[in-house]
């Protein structure tokens, strides 16, 4: 009875998944949590590989070097956390050195600085 219901309701077909994959393909620095949990319901294995490589996919381009260093790491040494980790530190040291940026620019404004 159960498997009856499951076949009729739970979507777990390839068309289901190839279509939930697309999305996630088209998915540009956006929570795609949502559609990895669909997915997953809709009986694809998701390994912590594809996931690092869908968070890498989603990335813009300022963030590839930081990629290509993870993705030169030991296979069992990258994790989601671990790149995540990685990339939100980058991230900070971005703002940070935008902010020193917009900071030097506004003194050397006041001072009557140009360059």
């Amino acid at each position: 009875m159960w498997a009856a219901l499951e076949c009729t309701f739970a979507k777990k077909y390839v068309s289901s998944q190839t279509l939930i994959r697309k999305q996630l393909s088209n998915l540009k620095m956006k929570r795609n949590d949502e559609l990895i949990r669909k997915l997953k319901s809709s009986g694809a294995t998701v390994t912590e590989n594809d996931l690092v490589a869908q968070l890498f996919v989603t990335l813009p381009d300022i963030f590839d070097p930081v990629v290509t260093a993870l993705e030169n790491m030991r296979e069992a040494d990258l994790t989601l956390d671990l790149a995540k980790q990685r990339l939100l530190a980058e991230e900070a040291k971005r703002v940070d050195r935008e902010d020193g940026q917009t900071e030097n620019d506004t003194i050397a404004a006041f001072s009557g600085e140009h360059t």
